[in-house]
């Protein structure tokens, strides 16, 4: 299959939202995230506040966005940032995968990686210790390959609905 991993750009940001309804959908159906995550009740304002988010990515100089293209369609994208720690350690400062997505028919044909690689480099160019992400406990298919591609497993966040 030939893709084609570039950073994004803007023109690129209503293709890259239309993922992430995907993204959200399957948190929802396959996760049972039955909670409502997004602070508006209004869709509208959802898509608006998460197109300034991804904009913002797109433009800064401490985060990325890439995209992945097969035949001229945006199959799937990676937004990669600089995370700052505690001054106290060594590296204070590491790479973090804010969000991944490809799209469902794409997915086990290396197009997860290429992205995690665009990630990876960028990270590297910045002159990051390392590159961490979030994943759900329950996503069993996205921890294997996070594993296969070098991830381990080094803190464990919880969460507890308190309202």
């Amino acid at each position: 299959m030939d893709v084609n991993i570039r950073k994004a750009s803007i023109k690129d940001v209503p293709r890259i939202i239309e993922l992430w309804k995907s993204l959200n959908l399957l948190h929802r159906k396959k996760f049972g995230y039955d909670t409502p995550l997004f602070r508006h009740n209004k869709k509208s304002i959802c898509l608006s506040l998460y197109k300034k988010y991804v904009t913002k990515h797109i433009q800064a100089r401490n985060s990325a966005v890439f995209v992945a293209e097969s035949t001229k369609m945006i199959i799937g994208y990676v937004i990669v940032f600089v995370d700052k720690l505690p001054p106290i350690l060594v590296h204070d400062k590491q790479g973090s995968v804010g969000e991944i997505f490809v799209e469902e028919k794409y997915r086990k044909k290396g197009v997860g990686r290429e992205l995690l690689s665009s990630a990876e480099r960028w990270a590297k160019k910045k002159g990051l210790f390392s590159l961490g992400l979030g994943v759900c406990i329950r996503n069993e298919t996205a921890l294997s390959a996070y594993r296969k591609f070098g991830f381990s497993e080094h803190h464990l966040k919880m969460s507890k609905i308190i309202k």
